[in-house]
C-alpha cells in the first residue's frame, strides 16, 4: 500500500469535510417526553414544500429527542439567535438536564420553545424515513413565528458565527 492511500481520508471523513463548506443556521429541536422537555442541537434542517407546508430535520437514531417526537407527535424547531451559542453547545452535549435555567415558552401543543431565539416553526409530526445512521423527520409545520430584529446563529467549518449580509448594489 503507498504511502498516500494509508493517510487518504475515508469517504466519510472527506464527506464530512465537505459538508462543512456548507454554512447552516443552528437550530435547537424540542419535544416533550413523559420525563420533560427534550432537546438537541441540529442543522441539518431544510424546507420541504410550501403546500402543505412542511420541513425535514435529520436526527440520529435512537435518540431521547427523536423517540420523545414519535411519542408526542408534535416538535419545534428553534432557529438561535447569533447570542445563543452557549445554548446550541449545550444541547449538542449530552446531559440530564439541558433545559436547567433555560426560559421556555410553551405552545398550545405542549411543545417548548427557547425564549430568544430567532425563530420558532411548531410541526406535527409527518413522517419518519429511515437515512442511515439518523432518521429524517418530516413535520408539518402548524405555526411560525419569526423576530426579524434577532440576527440568527451560522455554522460552517466546525465554528460558529453570524451572517454578514453584502451591501445591496446601487
Amino acid at each position: 500500500m503507498s504511502q498516500a492511500s494509508e493517510t487518504a481520508p475515508s469517504l466519510s471523513q472527506s464527506f464530512r469535510a465537505a459538508m462543512g463548506c456548507f454554512t447552516t443556521g443552528v437550530t435547537i429541536v424540542t419535544s416533550c417526553s413523559t420525563a420533560g422537555p427534550v432537546g438537541m442541537t441540529a442543522n441539518s434542517l431544510t424546507s420541504v414544500s410550501l403546500d402543505p407546508s412542511l420541513l425535514l430535520v435529520c436526527l440520529k437514531k435512537g435518540g431521547l429527542t427523536g423517540e420523545a417526537i414519535r411519542a408526542h407527535r408534535s416538535f419545534a424547531i428553534n432557529l438561535l439567535a447569533e447570542a445563543q451559542e452557549d445554548l446550541a453547545m449545550r444541547f449538542a452535549r449530552p446531559s440530564d438536564n439541558r433545559f436547567g435555567g433555560v426560559e421556555v415558552d410553551w405552545d398550545a401543543r405542549g411543545v417548548p420553545l427557547i425564549h430568544g431565539s430567532a425563530a420558532h416553526i411548531v410541526c406535527d409530526l409527518h413522517a419518519v424515513h429511515d437515512a442511515g445512521d439518523h432518521e429524517i423527520f418530516l413535520g408539518q409545520v402548524v405555526s411560525s413565528v419569526h423576530d426579524k430584529a434577532i440576527e440568527p446563529l451560522v455554522f460552517r467549518a466546525g465554528r460558529f458565527g453570524t451572517y454578514q449580509p453584502r451591501a445591496v448594489p446601487a
